[in-house]
């Protein structure tokens, strides 16, 4: 079954008033989100506790009642808690960092300290990539082809068009919108929202 049809079968058990179908459509919409809620918690959380927030985003879920009438208000829905689960990971004043001695830490004499590995600083581009990636998930495959052929291929919109049977203006909005959730994805310094 379909996110549709288990938003109409909600729907549909809602008015009934069949509290327990209601419920069970609910937590198969919620666990048909679990990918892309570990995804986005992946990106604003430590990789030791995405499945702790993952999990709180679950019971909130489950625990809150939806009551919009579409798939992309349910997306919403969803995306909001994780939000807020995601906020509340970092306002907890009970986490605490778990820090250990760096491997050359003390090499042996009191207050001397080794030769530390090092490596140019990539945290940029993994945050762009996993930016690009998120964004590009997102997508249905007739917008992924106009993405890889207008930003990847680096075809004009004319020739998208044509290729695609689509409007050179639909390109124009469709890797537009790609760009703009990228901007969306990637973090800023304090932001906790994406």
């Amino acid at each position: 079954m379909g996110e549709d049809e288990l938003i109409a079968y909600l729907l549909g058990a809602r008015a009934a008033g069949d509290r327990e179908a209601t419920g069970l459509a609910v937590s198969m919409l919620v666990y048909g989100f679990m990918g892309n809620v570990q995804r986005r918690v992946a990106m604003k959380v430590a990789p030791e506790s995405v499945e702790d927030v993952a999990k709180s985003v679950l019971l909130s879920a489950l625990a809150s009642p939806f009551d919009g009438v579409s798939v992309g208000e349910f997306r919403k829905w969803v995306g909001t808690i994780v939000q807020r689960r995601i906020a509340d990971f970092h306002r907890d004043p009970r986490r605490e960092i778990q820090t250990g001695p760096l491997p050359t830490e003390h090499g042996g004499d009191e207050g001397v300290w080794g030769e530390e590995p090092t490596a140019e600083f990539e945290g940029d581009t993994v945050d762009v990539q996993r930016a690009i990636d998120g964004a590009y998930s997102e997508l249905n495959p007739l917008h992924r082809q106009v993405i890889d052929l207008s930003i990847w291929e680096d075809l004009s919109a004319g020739e998208v068009a044509e290729r695609l049977d689509v409007s050179p203006a639909n390109v124009h909005k469709i890797t537009q919108r790609f760009r703009d959730r990228i901007d969306e994805l990637f973090p800023r310094d304090g932001d906790t929202a994406s």
